[in-house]
């Protein structure tokens, strides 16, 4: 059976847990086990940076054996945190790679490499040498068309190409909609048929559409 490790760090983190990244990292590990728990040995990766979250995600993914969740401790590297600290970033980068590499996944998925400029997120992509097939989420490239307004700042600028540098190393990209896949492939040179489309959907429990709501809107 396949081994596929997800990482849970865009639920946990304040930038994107309770946001869309977040929602979708949720929502698309919970339908991946819905459909593939048969095909699939299905593996969640938890930063320990983030106590508070960790059972409480636990208690979303009861249907995942509790051997399966693993925590990467980032030890006191929380407490000192800095996006300028680069050394001590990529150590722990290289950590969580042979952390990893020690699941023996098949597969590792990231919905979101993009955390960690102000809080203790790590996320990178084949800083080791591995066999595991990395899988990336890389919503869009807004930054690229709006550079002024969100990568003037030096600092933040190294950190965000870095982390699509990253994202085209991956051997397979997602992306949210065929516009997003041509900024990809028109502002990285990324190769088109490592980019595949993956249509958002919609959470049923939570939006609705029925007769009432519509005739309401016409009004």
């Amino acid at each position: 059976m396949i081994k596929i490790l997800f990482d849970l760090q865009p639920l946990q983190s304040n930038a994107s847990g309770q946001r869309g990244v977040g929602r979708y990292t949720q929502n698309l590990i919970k339908n991946f086990i819905d459909i593939f728990s048969n095909e699939y040995e299905i593996h969640l990766l938890l930063n320990n940076a983030f106590p508070d979250s960790v059972e409480l995600i636990k208690n979303q993914f009861t249907m995942i054996n509790d051997d399966k969740f693993h925590l990467f401790n980032t030890n006191a590297f929380d407490t000192i945190y800095s996006v300028t600290n680069k050394d001590l970033i990529k150590a722990y980068e290289i950590l969580k790679e042979i952390f990893i590499s020690s699941i023996n996944p098949d597969i590792f998925v990231s919905t979101n490499l993009q955390e960690g400029f102000s809080e203790p997120c790590i996320s990178s992509v084949k800083c080791t040498q591995s066999n595991i097939f990395y899988i990336t989420t890389l919503h869009d490239l807004v930054p690229f068309h709006y550079m002024d307004d969100y990568l003037s700042n030096p600092v933040v600028n190294e950190w965000y190409k870095n982390k699509i540098d990253y994202a085209l190393k991956s051997d397979l990209i997602l992306t949210d909609s065929v516009s997003s896949k041509d900024d990809i492939i028109k502002f990285t040179n990324a190769e088109p048929d490592k980019v595949e489309v993956v249509d958002l959907g919609f959470d049923n429990s939570g939006f609705s559409i029925n007769d009432s709501n519509i005739n309401e809107r016409a009004v």
